[in-house]
C-alpha cells in the first residue's frame, strides 16, 4: 500500500474490502458526472444527508477526509467543488486516476466501473434518434457549450481520432477508442457534449479487453468513408472558427482513404527506387566467376571428410612431470631478437594491433565484397586436416586429425569415444532444440552434458555446432576440457582398472598404442596455396588433395596413419610442441 497516499492506506487497511468497493464506485459515479458537465454547478455539490451518501459512502471509514483530499470543500451539510472549469476538470480526471488505481487493488473489473456519461447510452442514442441529431448540430453544441481553451484541445484530439479511421475505413484498431485511455479522459471527456458528437456518428458503446470503449461496427468500407467524410468537414469548420493555425492541425484536408493493404505512407528509413527504364537483369561478373572456380579447386584440395584417418594418441607429459604452459603454446621454441629486447607476449600483441589499426583507411580503396574475397584468396592456403589436441585437467592430452569441413559435434562425439565409460543415459552428445547464445551473440546448440571445450586466454567456449573452418581452428587447435561437475568426472573413473591414476578416464587400448609418445609428439599439416604462384590459368581438373611432409616424405590425407609417425616438418609452428 505503500504506492497510495496515507489516508487511502489507511482506508484500505482499516475497512472491509465491500464497504470500500462500494463507496468508491458511488464517489466515481459523482466525478463521472462532474468531467461529463464540469460548469454545471448542481453536479459540484454531493448532499451529505442523501440517503445514497449515507448508505454507500458514509459507511467507509475516512470517506469524509478522501472526498476532502480530492478537492471537495465542506459547506454546512453537503461537499462542494469550487474553481474554473478546467481547474475543476483536472481535478476530477485526477481523482478518478486514484480510484481506479484503488479499484485496481481491489481486484474490480472494468465491466463493474461506472462509465464517463451525461446521460445513459439508451438515452443518448434515443436523444439522438428522435430530434435527428447530425455530426454538424452535435458540434454546433460543442461550439456553443464550452470555452475555447477546452474545446480546442478536445476538437484537435477528435480530428486525430476521425482522421485515423479516415485513412484505414477497414482497421478494427482505429475504429474502437479506448475512453479510458489517458488522452481521450484529459482532453475529450472536458469538453461538454464530446460524446454527443461519436454518437451522432453511429459510434456505440462497449467494452473492449475489459476496457470501456466507442466502437463503429456493422459498417461497410464506404459507409465509414461517408460517415468520416461528414465528420471531418465538422471538425475542420470547427477548427476555423476557433482560429487553429494550419500547423496545429492534425492530418491532412486532402488525405485519400485507402486499406491496409494499398496505403503507402512515406518511411524515412527506406529507400525508394524510382526506376525510369527496365533494368538489364543481372549477369554474373568475372569476380563472381573467378571466386566460383577458386571453390571448387577449395573443394577439391580438402578433399573428402571420410579420407582422413582420425590417427587417436594419448600424448603423456614430459618426463621431468611438467607440462607446457599455455603461454608456451603461444610463443615460438627459441630466443627472438625480440625476446632479447626484453618483449613479452602480450606487448608483440599490442604492438601488432596497434599497427593494424593504425593502418586501418590508409590508402584503402573502395572495394565489393567479391574483389575483397578475391584478394583475401591470394594468400590463402587449403588444409586437408586439422591437428586437434584435447589437454584434459590432469595434464593428459589426447591427439587426432579431422577434415577441416568436420564440425565441432564431431570433436566432441570423438572424445566420448575415447572415454572408458559413459553414462548409460548419454549415448552421444547432440545439439539442442533450444539453443541459447554467447556474449557474442552466437548461438551455443551443442549439449555438452558430461564435458565442455575452451580455450585460454581469454577463455571461450566452443558450443557452436560449426565447422572448424568456420571457427577458424585449421590448421591446428588446442582445446581445454573442463567436466561439467566432479560427481559426472568420479562415475568415469570409478570405471577404469587402475583407480584414479592420471589418464584413467580414458580407453585402456589408446595407451598401447600410443605408448612412449609425448606431447611433442605429430606431425603439422601443410597446406596448399588456393592460387598457385605458377600457375595463373588453373586447371580444376588436375587439384589434387592438400599434401603433408613427413620425414621428407610426401604423403596425402588418405594415406595410411603409419606413413604419417615421424618427426615434424620444417613448416610445423613451436607453439604446437612437435620438436623433441
Amino acid at each position: 500500500m505503500s504506492d497510495f497516499p496515507p489516508l487511502v492506506s489507511m482506508i484500505l487497511s482499516s475497512a472491509p474490502s465491500a464497504v470500500i468497493v462500494e463507496a468508491m464506485i458511488t464517489i466515481l459515479k459523482y466525478i463521472n458526472n462532474i468531467i461529463s458537465n464540469p460548469d454545471e454547478q448542481k453536479y459540484r455539490s454531493i448532499n451529505m444527508e442523501n440517503r445514497t451518501f449515507e448508505e454507500k459512502i458514509s459507511k467507509m471509514i475516512g470517506s469524509i477526509d478522501f472526498l476532502v483530499s480530492i478537492g471537495f470543500i465542506p459547506v454546512g451539510s453537503a461537499l462542494v467543488l469550487d474553481g474554473s472549469t478546467l481547474e475543476v476538470s483536472k481535478l476530477m480526471i485526477e481523482a478518478k486516476k486514484l480510484i481506479d488505481k484503488i479499484l485496481d487493488k481491489l481486484n474490480v473489473p472494468y465491466d463493474q466501473r461506472p462509465l464517463i456519461m451525461r446521460k445513459d447510452p439508451k438515452e443518448i442514442k434515443k436523444d439522438i434518434k428522435t430530434s435527428s441529431v447530425t455530426a454538424k448540430m452535435a458540434m454546433d453544441t460543442m461550439l456553443s457549450s464550452n470555452f475555447d481553451a477546452i474545446l480546442k484541445v478536445g476538437v484537435i484530439a477528435i480530428t486525430k481520432y476521425i482522421t485515423n479511421i479516415f485513412a484505414y475505413p477497414e482497421d478494427e484498431k482505429y475504429r474502437t477508442i479506448n475512453v479510458s485511455n489517458k488522452t481521450f479522459e484529459e482532453k475529450v471527456l472536458p469538453v461538454k457534449g464530446a460524446i454527443e458528437f461519436f454518437y451522432s456518428l453511429q459510434f456505440t458503446e462497449s467494452n473492449t479487453k475489459g476496457f470501456p470503449a466507442l466502437i463503429l461496427t456493422n459498417k461497410s468500407t464506404q459507409e465509414v468513408i461517408n460517415i468520416m467524410t461528414e465528420a471531418k468537414k465538422c471538425l475542420d469548420n470547427a477548427l476555423d472558427k476557433l482560429q487553429v493555425p494550419e500547423d496545429e492541425r492534425p492530418g491532412n484536408k486532402n488525405i485519400s482513404p485507402s486499406t491496409k493493404n494499398t496505403t503507402n505512407t512515406f518511411d524515412p528509413y527506406k529507400p525508394v527506387i524510382a526506376r525510369t527504364a527496365n533494368q538489364p537483369p543481372r549477369t554474373e561478373s568475372v569476380t563472381d566467376k573467378k571466386l566460383e572456380e577458386l571453390d571448387i579447386r577449395r573443394r577439391k584440395l580438402e578433399g573428402n571428410v571420410e579420407n582422413v584417418a582420425r590417427q587417436t594418441l594419448v600424448l603423456l607429459p614430459k618426463i621431468d612431470g611438467s607440462v607446457a604452459s599455455i603461454q608456451e603454446y603461444l610463443v615460438d621454441q627459441g630466443p627472438s631478437l625480440d625476446e632479447e629486447n626484453g618483449n613479452n607476449d602480450s606487448k608483440i600483441v599490442a604492438k601488432t594491433m596497434m599497427k593494424k589499426i593504425a593502418n586501418i583507411g590508409q590508402d584503402a580503396p573502395l572495394t565489393t565484397k567479391a574483389i575483397r574475397d578475391l584478394e583475401k584468396a591470394q594468400k590463402e592456403r587449403v588444409f586437408s586436416q586439422t591437428l586437434v589436441r584435447i589437454k584434459f585437467p590432469d595434464r593428459i592430452c589426447i591427439q587426432g586429425y579431422f577434415h577441416p569441413r568436420n564440425t565441432m559435434l564431431d570433436v566432441y562425439n570423438w572424445i566420448m569415444e575415447c572415454l572408458i565409460y559413459i553414462p548409460d543415459n548419454i549415448n552421444s552428445i547432440t545439439t539442442s532444440a533450444t539453443a541459447s547464445k554467447n556474449k557474442m551473440g552466437e548461438v551455443n546448440d551443442i549439449n555438452a552434458t558430461i564435458f565442455e571445450l575452451y580455450m585460454t586466454p581469454p577463455k571461450q567456449l566452443y558450443l557452436q555446432n560449426k565447422t572448424l573452418h568456420d571457427l577458424k581452428l585449421v590448421p591446428a587447435a588446442i582445446f581445454h576440457l573442463a567436466w561439467k561437475s566432479k560427481d559426472i568426472e568420479d562415475v568415469i573413473r570409478s570405471k577404469a582398472t587402475v583407480g584414479n591414476a592420471a589418464g584413467s578416464y580414458i580407453h585402456p587400448s589408446l595407451f598401447l598404442q600410443s605408448s612412449g609418445k609425448t606431447d611433442s609428439y605429430g606431425y603439422f599439416p601443410v597446406g596448399e596455396k588456393l592460387i598457385p604462384e605458377s600457375n595463373n590459368s588453373m586447371d580444376i581438373d588436375d587439384v589434387a588433395p592438400a599434401k603433408q611432409v613427413v620425414d621428407n616424405t610426401t604423403i596425402t590425407a588418405s594415406d595410411n596413419k603409419d606413413k604419417a609417425e615421424g618427426k615434424s616438418s620444417t613448416s610445423a609452428p613451436k607453439w604446437l610442441k612437435l620438436e623433441k
